[in-house]
Order: C-alpha cells, then structure tokens, then sequence
C-alpha cells in the first residue's frame, strides 16, 4: 500500500494528476512537478525499517535493464528521501496490457508478445533477474509494448524482505525459475486474443 512517508515526499513537490494503481510493492500516478511544471509518471515505495537501499545500486539495474532500448524507458530521475524511493519516467498514455489484449487483432497480439519475450529471454540471457515480473508490469502506448521498472527495479533480496509472510520466507523464487514461471504466467493471458494453433502451444507451455 502507499505509505505516509512516500505521499508526504509526493505531495511537498508533486500534484496528482491521475492515479495509475498498485504495482506492489509500488504505487503509481502521473503527476505535475510544482517546479518545472511538467507532467511525469511517478512510482514510489516505502522501505520498511532495517531495509537499506543503495541508489547508485538501483541506477545501475535501472541502466542493465533499459540499455537495449526494447521495452524498458530508462528512468529520468530516481531519488531516495524519508524513507521511501521514488522514481520518474517520460509522460505517457499507458493502457495496461490486460485491458489492451482484449481488443487486438491475433498478428498485433502475436507481435506483441514476441517482443516481451524477446526482451525478457535477452535479459535473463545477460545474468539479470527481474524478480517483480507480472502482468501488471506490461504496458501498451501509441500501439506499442513497455515494461515498468516496477518488475526490476529493486534487487531479489530486499523485495523478498518487503513481500517476505510472517514467518520470514521469502515471496520472490530464486532466480531465473521465477522469472520463467511469471513469464509463462503473462503469455497464459495472451491465448484469448491469438489464433487458435498458437494459442494451443501457449497454453502447452503456459500449464508446464
């Protein structure tokens, strides 16, 4: 949920414009800097107490993930105060891909998930672990595919401490199997919208 610290640092700058959602642990909206009175989309997340992050670490996955220029927009700003990380990326209409596969037609379905799991399989490839990957990191804008850096942002061993249960185990698979498995789950979602003989083989491997 969105905390008090990361709202008190949003609202001191930033007026809310439209409420993008819950991309857990992140919250995002789109925004206006009081400042330069431009429009940005701004994610932010509080770190619970004994969680330290390191922003120069986060600028490098941020580069790691976003320099092949596919899918990820590299994040404009990323700042670290009271608590809480909040990070900025260029304004944009973003229609979430759950509300987007519906209305595509099978070959502009196809196309898009050839590029997530081009972009996906590439990274995984290079050593990197996403360890937020879902649906809800995947966009649509002007017709084309994007992931937030909600799905990658923050490092495997500090998201297991935020989304850890009670009893201290972790939420996020050891890696690269949960990226695999939270990858096979977004193509599972595809199937309605693709031809019949490739939604088969999605839902082959979706089920493995």
């Amino acid at each position: 949920m969105h905390g008090d610290k990361a709202k008190d640092a949003l609202d001191a700058r930033y007026s809310v414009r439209k409420t993008l959602g819950e991309y857990p642990p992140w919250h995002g909206c789109r925004v206006a800097d009081s400042l330069s009175e431009r429009e940005y989309l701004l994610f932010s997340v509080d770190t619970p107490p004994g969680i330290t992050l390191s922003i120069e670490d986060l600028r490098m996955r941020d580069y790691l993930f976003s320099r092949s220029g596919m899918l990820a927009p590299a994040v404009i700003s990323l700042q670290q105060a009271n608590g809480s990380i909040m990070f900025l990326l260029p304004p944009a209409d973003i229609v979430p891909l759950a509300t987007a596969l519906p209305r595509m037609k099978p070959d502009a379905a196809a196309d898009v998930m050839r590029a997530i799991i081009s972009y996906v399989l590439a990274r995984i490839g290079e050593g990197l672990c996403f360890c937020n990957l879902n649906l809800e990191s995947f966009y649509m804008a002007h017709d084309k595919p994007g992931i937030l850096p909600v799905a990658y942002l923050l490092p495997g061993d500090c998201l297991s401490r935020m989304t850890g249960d009670a009893s201290g185990l972790p939420g996020v698979p050891e890696a690269p199997f949960g990226d695999l498995r939270a990858l096979a789950d977004v193509l599972s979602n595809f199937a309605p919208s693709l031809d019949h003989e490739t939604a088969g083989r999605i839902e082959s491997i979706a089920v493995r």
